[in-house]
């Protein structure tokens, strides 16, 4: 009979358009019948009801439904029971039981999915009012038909038991849903469940990664301070610094170390990056500086220790990862500072030009270390006056990103600098407690690594 579901009806509608059309061939059928039935009582009106009326609503809502007018469909043979019973009760009067079908009807409006709470409160309504009238005006039949009590006795029990029938088909209709749905919500829980249960167990497994990781990092952290140098704090040259990385694990570091009883070897590295691969990096330099370990290098030559260094720690081989450093030989017999950078902001140098502070940066123009081969590098010389304070420092101190959004230039620093007096604070924590107020926070975007050489 045409049950099976057309293309053009979408997959959320195909068990409503099976249960409809089946509905709707069992409507137009029985309605023959009753037609036939009418016509052997010799009740024109009712005949010529089913068949004008009845038969071909149900026949057009069959088509609308296959086409996908599910809502027109639905209404046209919705609106034919109605008008059939008010027609049967008015032509045959109460006693013949037709009204009751208006019980199923009410309970019919809650079949259809798609006609909303106002929808279904006004055809129940409607209903009731029908059914009101019915019983007031309707209790005698309209027409002069002498049926027989047995007659009427059949109308009556087909039509009670025909609703009974259709509601406990509508009310297992109801329950069957009910059932599936509690089950589908049921089945959905225990999955919910299940998920929940699988991402605990996971949020517990990364917690525990997450820890792990932390405290590897927290050692790595603690290997890489244990290799920088000890602050000196007496002899002809005294040393101090502040080592703050931006994370856990920066790319900044540095050392210093006598190269001999005379010269005095001192230098500052910043990787590019941050995290655990700077940190490596930069740690395989310190080592290599430490160690001194550079084949066919001269530790006491600056240009020669970049030019090793960029030769050994190419960014090709390292992860597309370079590096800044500045490097120099301080000679204590001569007072001589000879010194190299490649690509590092200058260092600062303070003394006295007579009686006058001065200020010297020290820098050579030199290429940053792995960004090419083969590179030359050069240096330069310079005398330290006795008294004289040397800074080297990575540009995290003062590319320091201000509250206006404005970033605090070298320059800037560099008068900060030379105007800061410390007291009972050093430079180096002035200068910490400046940058971060400057940036209004307690942590700043790049590692602050400075190194102060006191001569």
């Amino acid at each position: 009979m045409g049950f099976k579901v057309p293309d053009n009806v979408l997959p959320e509608n195909a068990k409503f358009f099976v249960i409809t059309q089946f509905a709707y061939v069992f409507g137009g059928i029985s309605h023959i019948a009753l037609g036939i039935a009418f016509w052997l009582f010799c009740i024109k009106e009712m005949v010529w009801f089913n068949f004008a009326y009845s038969a071909p609503v149900f026949t057009t809502a069959f088509i609308l439904n296959r086409r996908g007018l599910h809502e027109a469909a639905f209404f046209l043979a919705f609106s034919e029971l109605l008008m059939h019973q008010v027609a049967g009760v008015y032509v045959l009067g109460w006693a013949v039981g037709f009204q009751y079908f208006l019980i199923y009807l009410a309970g019919l409006t809650f079949f259809n999915a798609r006609w909303h709470g106002k929808i279904r409160t006004c055809v129940i309504v409607l209903l009731c009012a029908v059914f009101t009238a019915l019983y007031l005006y309707c209790q005698e039949p309209a027409c002069d038909y002498v049926l027989s009590k047995t007659v009427y006795q059949a109308f009556f029990l087909s039509s009670s038991l025909t609703t009974l029938v259709a509601l406990a088909m509508l009310i297992h209709y109801y329950v069957q849903a009910a059932t599936r749905a509690e089950q589908g919500l049921t089945e959905a829980n225990n999955q919910l469940s299940k998920k929940n249960l699988e991402i605990e167990k996971t949020l517990a497994e990364r917690n525990q990664a997450f820890s792990r990781l932390n405290a590897e990092l927290q050692e790595a952290a603690r290997y890489v301070r244990e290799i920088l140098p000890e602050p000196i704090e007496d002899g002809p040259i005294r040393t101090d610094w502040r080592f703050i990385p931006s994370t856990a694990l920066g790319g900044d570091a540095f050392g210093h170390h006598w190269l001999d009883e005379d010269r005095f070897v001192l230098y500052l590295i910043d990787v590019s990056g941050h995290g655990v691969g700077a940190a490596l990096l930069s740690v395989s330099i310190m080592n290599a500086l430490r160690a001194q370990s550079l084949p066919r290098t001269d530790f006491s030559d600056p240009a020669s220790v970049l030019e090793s260094l960029n030769q050994a720690f190419s960014g090709e081989d390292h992860g597309r990862m370079f590096f800044t450093i500045w490097y120099g030989v301080y000679s204590r017999s001569t007072r001589q500072m000879i010194y190299a950078s490649g690509g590092h902001p200058p260092a600062l140098l303070f003394g006295k030009n007579g009686n006058e502070p001065h200020v010297s940066q020290l820098r050579t123009p030199n290429f940053v270390i792995g960004g090419m081969r083969d590179v030359e590098y050069k240096k330069a010389a310079c005398t330290i006056p006795e008294g004289g304070i040397l800074y080297i420092f990575s540009d995290g101190v003062y590319e320091v990103r201000k509250m206006d959004g404005s970033v605090w230039r070298y320059k800037e620093f560099a008068d900060y600098m030379t105007k800061a007096k410390p007291s009972e604070k050093s430079r180096l924590d002035l200068l910490h407690s400046h940058a971060r107020n400057l940036a209004n926070s307690e942590h700043l975007d790049d590692d602050f690594t400075i190194l102060e050489v006191m001569f």
